[in-house]
C-alpha cells in the first residue's frame, strides 16, 4: 500500500489540502493504520501549536518577568553605590568562657549603613547542618524612605539565588549554602538601589 509524507499529513492537520486530496487522504486513512497514526500525531502537533497562539500569559506572570529583566539591566550596570560595613561581631574577641565553651551554633552579627538605611544582619549556622540562615532587617533615620516596599535580592557572583519582599518591619529572610562571593541587592522603592557585600560564611566545623 502506497503511504503518503509528512508533508501532506501536516497539510492535511492544517486544513491547507485541496478538497479533492482531503478526501483521498480520509479514504486512505480508513485503510491505513500506519498513515492513521501518522496522521494523529500531526493533528495533535497542530492543535498545541494553536492553543501555544491563543495563550495570554496573566497579568501577574507579566509584571514579574518585567521586573527581572529589570534587575538584570540594573545588576549589569551594578557600580550601584556599596553599602558601608560599620559592625562585624566577628572583629570583637568574646571572653575566654564562651570561647571554650561547646558552642550548639554559630552567630555572626553584621550592620551596614547606606545614607539614611541601616541594615542588620544576623547569619547563623546551626550544628550539624551546612546551611546558614540569614535574618535582616532595614531601617531608616528619616520618614523619606519606605521599608515595606523594599525587595532584597540574594546573589552568588552574578546569578540570583532567591529573593524576598520585606515585612512592614522590613524583615527578610533567606536560608542558603555556607560559601564565598554571597551579596545581597536591596532595592528601595522602584529606583534606588544598594549592595551589600556578605564575608566568606565557611564557618568552623570545629565547633559544631
Amino acid at each position: 500500500m502506497k503511504h503518503f509524507s509528512d508533508d501532506v499529513w501536516i497539510d492535511f492537520a492544517r486544513g491547507k489540502a485541496s478538497s479533492d486530496k482531503t478526501a483521498e487522504l480520509k479514504r486512505h486513512l480508513d485503510q491505513c493504520a500506519k498513515c492513521r497514526t501518522v496522521a494523529g500525531l500531526w493533528s495533535a502537533v497542530i492543535e498545541i501549536v494553536r492553543r501555544e497562539e491563543e495563550y495570554r500569559p496573566s497579568d501577574h506572570a507579566i509584571r514579574r518577568a518585567k521586573a527581572m529583566y529589570g534587575l538584570r539591566g540594573a545588576l549589569e550596570s551594578l557600580d550601584a553605590k556599596e553599602a558601608d560595613l560599620i559592625f562585624d561581631s566577628s572583629r570583637t574577641p568574646l571572653i575566654a568562657g564562651v570561647r571554650s565553651s561547646h558552642l550548639p551554633s554559630q552567630r555572626q552579627f553584621l550592620q551596614y549603613e547606606s545614607g539614611p538605611m541601616l541594615i542588620d544582619i544576623e547569619l547563623r549556622k546551626e550544628a550539624g547542618r551546612s546551611e546558614i540562615s540569614l535574618l535582616g532587617q532595614i531601617s531608616t533615620r528619616d520618614e523619606a524612605h519606605d521599608v515595606s516596599d523594599c525587595r532584597v535580592f540574594l546573589i552568588r557572583g552574578e546569578r540570583f539565588a532567591a529573593q524576598a519582599k520585606c515585612s512592614r518591619l522590613g524583615e527578610f529572610h533567606f536560608d542558603f549554602a555556607d560559601g564565598k562571593n554571597w551579596k545581597l541587592l536591596i532595592q528601595v522603592g522602584t529606583h534606588e538601589l544598594f549592595q551589600l557585600l556578605l564575608p566568606d560564611m565557611t564557618f568552623d566545623s570545629n565547633n559544631e
